[in-house]
């Protein structure tokens, strides 16, 4: 019979580290407000050091940098949100008047589906589930009050509408504040605290955290360029038609299009085909004919296709390397354990593991190699 025996060493350091998988758990919404400002950090670190570099003072060169990042904002805000709102606006009437239209469409083209499912009624559920009416007299002011309720991972749903709306703000304020102090050291914050441990884990943890630095601010800053670019593409597809079809109404959705297509381009995989699916029911209901339908289709289809083998790897060459299908997983996981927020932070949480993984792996098969 085997005789097994755990020492004291061992049963201390499974210890310590369920408690502190426990204590992430219990604390996750403020371990996933400092992973974002860790992110923004890692994003932001090489720009600040570039301008050092250049003999700007650090909290000069910081303060430059997120009065820059604001102002973006707030420009792209203003020109934006307006435009945005009016054709949230124009399709909720359009859900309200004419969601008949999906119905004659689908009559005309796909008169088989009627023998699958009860169109109709399910049409009617669909209208009688989106709330249509708060859509149609939505503001501006509604729909950033809306958004800043959603950013709070410390928000729930037992909050009132002042709770939620107070602590996304607290929330969007910690992560900026965070990051700030985080950049501003012009050694990496983490350092001191990783050099008191014994050398042999601070000569592991430091390169090893200075790696995932690297691959969390090349995959902020990668997803970013492509979220833009992705965005603009589907705005200029959507637009297209109009030039050669005078009652084509599609057009009128490109601004709501490009904008969703460039932040579902956060949710890999996962994002363009729920671009693809809204665009083409959005082509639908808006009167457009089977031809305009197909085309949605190819056009969508060859812009993920060129992104995929044109520019993701350029882009995202240093940045986070998932397989799709541990991708798509992750994100419907994150979604499904914390809600928008956590799908949007899957991808680079699973990556941050990934790279932990791999780097230990890796350190076990070069001391087995050399004993």
């Amino acid at each position: 019979m085997t005789k097994v025996e755990i020492n004291l060493k061992t049963f201390l350091t499974a210890f310590v580290l369920i408690l502190l998988i426990y204590l992430t758990y219990q604390l996750r919404s403020i371990v996933l407000i400092v992973f974002v400002a860790f992110i923004i950090f890692s994003a932001l670190k090489p720009i600040v050091d570039l301008l050092e570099k250049k003999r700007i003072s650090r909290i000069l060169a910081v303060l430059m940098v997120y009065l820059g990042i604001a102002s973006v904002v707030l420009i792209i805000a203003f020109f934006l949100i307006n435009s945005t709102v009016s054709q949230i606006r124009q399709i909720a009437d359009t859900l309200t008047f004419n969601s008949g239209g999906i119905l004659r469409f689908v009559n005309a083209n796909f008169p088989f589906l009627n023998e699958i499912i009860n169109v109709e009624a399910t049409l009617n559920s669909i209208q009688n589930t989106l709330d249509t009416y708060n859509l149609q007299t939505l503001t501006s002011t509604q729909a950033i009050t809306e958004l800043i309720q959603n950013l709070s991972p410390i928000a729930n749903q037992s909050l009132s509408f002042v709770g939620r709306f107070v602590s996304g703000l607290i929330s969007i304020f910690m992560v900026i504040f965070l990051s700030i102090y985080m950049v501003i050291p012009k050694r990496d914050f983490y350092e001191p605290a990783i050099n008191m441990l014994p050398k042999r884990y601070s000569d592991y943890l430091n390169p090893l955290i200075d790696k995932v630095r690297v691959k969390l601010g090349a995959w902020i800053v990668g997803q970013i360029v492509l979220m833009f670019a992705i965005g603009i593409s589907t705005y200029l597809i959507v637009l297209i038609p109009g030039i050669f079809v005078s009652n084509y109404s599609l057009g009128e959705f490109a601004l709501i299009l490009g904008i969703v297509a460039g932040f579902l381009e956060a949710l890999p995989n996962i994002g363009p085909l729920l671009t693809l699916i809204i665009a083409v029911i959005l082509a639908i209901i808006s009167g457009g004919s089977f031809a305009l339908v197909l085309y949605i289709i190819f056009a969508f289809t060859a812009l993920q296709q060129a992104e995929s083998v044109f520019l993701v790897p350029v882009v995202m060459k240093k940045a986070i390397d998932l397989n799709p299908i541990v991708g798509i997983v992750s994100v419907l996981g994150g979604f499904e354990l914390g809600g928008t927020v956590g799908a949007l932070l899957a991808i680079p949480i699973v990556g941050v593991i990934q790279v932990v993984l791999v780097d230990g792996l890796n350190r076990l098969r070069k001391s087995q190699d050399h004993s």
